[in-house]
């Protein structure tokens, strides 16, 4: 129901501007979601391969639930501590140079995982289960 929400604020940003864009976003993140992409380097997970996929993961403690329609559930055992920009090819298909990619592994594979910059140190800490907020959440 939520992604319906989505839709219509993103035709109505369009309409109205950035206002509406900047409160999608920080929905999004006070909600854990994040635009992001991934992509297996080695071994095999459902839903993915070693071509980058670009799309929308709600982030949770432990694992990412990856994709709009039919989310792929990805658990994650270890978080790599190398971050790298986006090289060659990468910059021009899916990422600009906005993003960083950083390793994940899972229990049959090991994936990268492209954030967007600004959001990469949160995303991470969600992802290990760390309850810090969102940069962009809004107090109540």
């Amino acid at each position: 129901m939520g992604f319906i929400f989505d839709i219509i604020f993103s035709l109505i940003g369009g309409v109205f501007g950035s206002a509406w864009d900047d409160r999608l976003a920080a929905r999004r993140q006070r909600s854990g979601r994040v635009d992001c992409g991934l992509r297996v380097i080695a071994g095999s997970q459902a839903g993915l391969k070693s071509r980058w996929k670009g799309s929308r993961a709600d982030v949770h403690a432990g694992r990412l639930e990856f994709g709009r329609m039919t989310a792929i559930s990805v658990v994650v055992t270890a978080v790599g501590t190398e971050v790298r920009e986006p090289r060659g090819a990468e910059r021009w298909v899916i990422f600009d140079s906005g993003y960083r990619i950083v390793e994940l592994r899972t229990d049959s594979a090991t994936l990268e995982w492209a954030v967007r910059d600004d959001k990469l140190e949160w995303a991470l800490a969600r992802l290990r289960g760390s309850g810090i907020p969102s940069p962009d959440a809004v107090p109540l």
